[in-house]
Protein backbone atom coordinates (compact mmCIF):
# COMPACT_ATOMS: atom_id res chain seq x y z
CA UNK A 1 0.00 0.00 0.00
CA UNK A 2 2.94 2.21 0.57
CA UNK A 3 3.49 1.98 -2.71
CA UNK A 4 0.42 2.51 -4.69
CA UNK A 5 0.12 5.53 -1.74
CA UNK A 6 3.64 6.78 -3.10
CA UNK A 7 2.19 6.63 -6.88
CA UNK A 8 -1.50 7.22 -6.61
CA UNK A 9 -2.77 11.37 -6.32
CA UNK A 10 -6.28 9.99 -5.72
CA UNK A 11 -7.81 6.61 -4.13
CA UNK A 12 -9.27 5.74 -7.60
CA UNK A 13 -6.27 4.37 -9.07
CA UNK A 14 -5.38 2.67 -5.62
CA UNK A 15 -6.61 -0.61 -6.68
CA UNK A 16 -4.92 -0.26 -10.02
CA UNK A 17 -1.66 0.51 -8.89
CA UNK A 18 -1.76 -2.31 -6.23
CA UNK A 19 -2.95 -4.79 -8.78
CA UNK A 20 0.22 -3.70 -11.11
CA UNK A 21 2.53 -3.72 -8.59
CA UNK A 22 1.23 -7.73 -7.38
CA UNK A 23 1.70 -8.32 -11.29
CA UNK A 24 5.26 -7.19 -11.97
CA UNK A 25 6.58 -8.08 -8.34
CA UNK A 26 7.12 -11.45 -6.83
CA UNK A 27 6.87 -10.51 -2.99
CA UNK A 28 3.58 -11.95 -2.95
CA UNK A 29 5.45 -15.40 -3.32
CA UNK A 30 6.98 -15.08 0.11
CA UNK A 31 5.87 -17.34 2.44
CA UNK A 32 8.04 -15.99 5.40
CA UNK A 33 5.81 -13.01 5.65
CA UNK A 34 2.92 -12.96 7.73
CA UNK A 35 0.04 -11.33 5.28
CA UNK A 36 -2.62 -11.04 7.73
CA UNK A 37 -0.74 -8.02 9.18
CA UNK A 38 -1.09 -6.15 5.78
CA UNK A 39 -3.24 -4.32 3.95
CA UNK A 40 -1.87 -5.77 0.63
CA UNK A 41 -3.88 -7.51 -2.26
CA UNK A 42 -2.51 -10.48 -2.98
CA UNK A 43 -3.04 -12.52 -5.71
CA UNK A 44 -6.49 -14.83 -5.65
CA UNK A 45 -3.58 -17.85 -6.45
CA UNK A 46 -1.30 -16.89 -3.53
CA UNK A 47 -3.73 -16.38 -1.21
CA UNK A 48 -5.28 -20.22 -2.10
CA UNK A 49 -1.50 -21.69 -2.02
CA UNK A 50 -0.99 -19.75 1.48
CA UNK A 51 -4.79 -20.82 3.35
CA UNK A 52 -4.95 -24.14 1.82
CA UNK A 53 -3.34 -26.97 3.91
CA UNK A 54 -1.75 -29.73 2.44
CA UNK A 55 0.96 -32.06 3.78
CA UNK A 56 2.62 -31.33 0.27
CA UNK A 57 4.98 -28.66 1.38
CA UNK A 58 5.02 -27.01 -2.13
CA UNK A 59 1.63 -27.27 -2.77
CA UNK A 60 0.20 -28.01 -6.04
CA UNK A 61 3.93 -27.76 -7.54
CA UNK A 62 4.65 -30.80 -6.26
CA UNK A 63 2.21 -32.65 -8.50
CA UNK A 64 4.98 -34.00 -10.86
CA UNK A 65 2.18 -33.79 -13.50
CA UNK A 66 1.24 -29.97 -12.53
CA UNK A 67 5.10 -29.63 -12.81
CA UNK A 68 6.22 -31.18 -15.73
CA UNK A 69 3.23 -30.58 -18.30
CA UNK A 70 3.02 -26.85 -17.42
CA UNK A 71 -0.68 -26.84 -16.64
CA UNK A 72 -1.84 -23.67 -15.50
CA UNK A 73 -3.98 -23.89 -11.68
CA UNK A 74 -6.74 -21.67 -13.72
CA UNK A 75 -6.56 -24.42 -16.51
CA UNK A 76 -7.27 -26.96 -13.47
CA UNK A 77 -10.12 -24.72 -11.41
CA UNK A 78 -11.38 -23.83 -15.36
CA UNK A 79 -11.70 -27.48 -16.25
CA UNK A 80 -13.41 -28.66 -12.80
CA UNK A 81 -15.94 -25.80 -13.20
CA UNK A 82 -16.78 -27.19 -16.87
CA UNK A 83 -17.02 -30.67 -15.98
CA UNK A 84 -19.54 -29.49 -12.92
CA UNK A 85 -21.83 -28.06 -15.83
CA UNK A 86 -21.75 -30.59 -18.05
CA UNK A 87 -25.14 -33.02 -18.38
CA UNK A 88 -23.95 -36.04 -15.30
CA UNK A 89 -23.78 -38.71 -17.49
CA UNK A 90 -21.01 -36.96 -19.54
CA UNK A 91 -19.27 -35.77 -16.39
CA UNK A 92 -16.06 -37.04 -16.17
CA UNK A 93 -14.64 -36.17 -12.62
CA UNK A 94 -17.50 -38.33 -11.02
CA UNK A 95 -16.40 -41.08 -12.53
CA UNK A 96 -12.65 -40.16 -11.69
CA UNK A 97 -13.54 -39.91 -7.95
CA UNK A 98 -15.50 -43.16 -7.99
CA UNK A 99 -12.48 -45.36 -8.68
CA UNK A 100 -10.06 -43.27 -6.86
CA UNK A 101 -12.39 -44.27 -4.41
CA UNK A 102 -12.76 -47.25 -4.75
CA UNK A 103 -8.75 -48.01 -5.23
CA UNK A 104 -7.54 -46.29 -2.08
CA UNK A 105 -4.17 -47.99 -2.54
CA UNK A 106 -3.30 -46.07 -5.60
CA UNK A 107 -3.23 -42.63 -2.99
CA UNK A 108 -0.74 -44.90 -1.39
CA UNK A 109 1.23 -45.63 -4.27
CA UNK A 110 1.48 -42.07 -5.69
CA UNK A 111 2.35 -40.44 -2.02
CA UNK A 112 5.52 -42.99 -2.29
CA UNK A 113 6.05 -42.47 -5.93
CA UNK A 114 5.77 -38.40 -5.27
CA UNK A 115 8.30 -38.45 -2.08
CA UNK A 116 10.54 -40.79 -4.33
CA UNK A 117 10.48 -37.63 -6.73
CA UNK A 118 8.81 -40.93 -9.30
CA UNK A 119 6.58 -38.80 -11.65
CA UNK A 120 6.68 -41.51 -14.24
CA UNK A 121 4.96 -43.92 -12.32
CA UNK A 122 2.49 -40.63 -11.02
CA UNK A 123 1.45 -40.76 -14.96
CA UNK A 124 1.43 -44.66 -15.09
CA UNK A 125 -1.28 -44.21 -12.39
CA UNK A 126 -3.29 -41.27 -13.63
CA UNK A 127 -3.62 -43.24 -16.43
CA UNK A 128 -4.93 -46.14 -14.96
CA UNK A 129 -7.67 -44.46 -13.00
CA UNK A 130 -8.37 -42.85 -16.77
CA UNK A 131 -8.87 -46.13 -17.94
CA UNK A 132 -10.18 -47.96 -14.85
CA UNK A 133 -12.97 -45.09 -14.24
CA UNK A 134 -14.60 -45.59 -17.82
CA UNK A 135 -13.81 -41.83 -19.15
CA UNK A 136 -14.20 -41.82 -22.94
CA UNK A 137 -10.47 -40.42 -23.80
CA UNK A 138 -11.37 -41.70 -27.75
CA UNK A 139 -11.03 -37.72 -28.62
CA UNK A 140 -8.49 -36.45 -25.73
CA UNK A 141 -5.07 -34.38 -27.35
CA UNK A 142 -2.31 -34.21 -25.64
CA UNK A 143 -3.07 -31.29 -23.68
CA UNK A 144 -6.15 -32.86 -22.48
CA UNK A 145 -4.02 -35.90 -21.31
CA UNK A 146 -1.74 -33.51 -20.00
CA UNK A 147 -4.56 -32.00 -17.88
CA UNK A 148 -6.73 -34.98 -16.69
CA UNK A 149 -3.43 -36.43 -15.15
CA UNK A 150 -2.46 -33.50 -13.05
CA UNK A 151 -6.73 -33.35 -12.20
CA UNK A 152 -6.34 -36.76 -11.04
CA UNK A 153 -2.80 -36.39 -9.51
CA UNK A 154 -4.23 -33.38 -7.53
CA UNK A 155 -7.52 -35.22 -6.67
CA UNK A 156 -5.44 -38.06 -4.84
CA UNK A 157 -3.17 -35.07 -3.27
CA UNK A 158 -6.27 -33.73 -1.60
CA UNK A 159 -7.57 -36.98 -0.41
CA UNK A 160 -4.00 -37.75 1.28
CA UNK A 161 -4.38 -34.52 2.55
CA UNK A 162 -7.61 -35.33 4.33
CA UNK A 163 -6.25 -38.43 5.53
CA UNK A 164 -3.52 -36.93 7.56
CA UNK A 165 -5.71 -34.34 9.01
CA UNK A 166 -7.95 -37.20 10.31
CA UNK A 167 -4.48 -38.93 11.31
CA UNK A 168 -5.28 -38.77 15.31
Amino acid sequence: MSFADEFCDSTENTYLNVEGFNSMSNICECELMDWSNYEFFRPFEQEIMSDYFSCFINGLKDNPCYDENKVSFNDVISFEDFDNKRAAPARMLPKINDYIDKHNEICSYVRKMITESNSEKCTTAANEVLEGSGVNTKNFSGEMYSLMHTVIIRGIMLRIDQSVRNTP
